[in-house]
């Protein structure tokens, strides 16, 4: 059985990394302006932080990638060894071991099905404790 796997627009470490960079140069130039800095302080500031902004998205994408890959292989094989149980299972030919089959009519504990008994306010079960020790 062959799983449809999806292929993703933009690959996760891009994405994270382009976040970040933006995140970073516009924090930089923010916290630049609010300080008074001049311009050209706070751009090169702003693309320094910009560039390790992106290696450090980057980083953290390639991880995250990484761990979201193992988990779908883990997933993916759960679902394979299910599939493949249940095929075996309706073929007949494997049955598990640990399960035991009991006839209930050689042990005796197959009920009669019939109407069962209400248990209403004139039952003996209902009855409180001080009720039946009186009568």
């Amino acid at each position: 059985m062959t799983l449809h796997k999806p292929i993703p627009r933009i690959p996760v470490p891009q994405a994270t990394a382009g976040c970040t960079a933006f995140a970073a140069f516009s924090v930089s130039v923010i916290v630049g302006t609010a300080a008074g800095n001049p311009v050209d302080v706070i751009l090169s500031r702003a693309l320094i932080a910009m560039l390790c902004g992106f290696a450090a998205g980057f980083v953290v994408g390639i991880v995250c990638d990484w761990l979201v890959g193992q988990e779908v292989a883990r997933l993916e094989a759960a679902v394979e060894e299910d599939a493949r149980l249940i095929e075996t299972n309706r073929s007949g030919r494997d049955v598990p071991e640990a399960v035991e089959v009991l006839d209930e009519e050689a042990l005796g504990v197959i009920e009669e099905r019939g109407p069962r008994r209400s248990r209403g306010p004139d039952s003996e079960d209902s009855a409180r404790p001080e009720e039946k020790s009186a009568a």
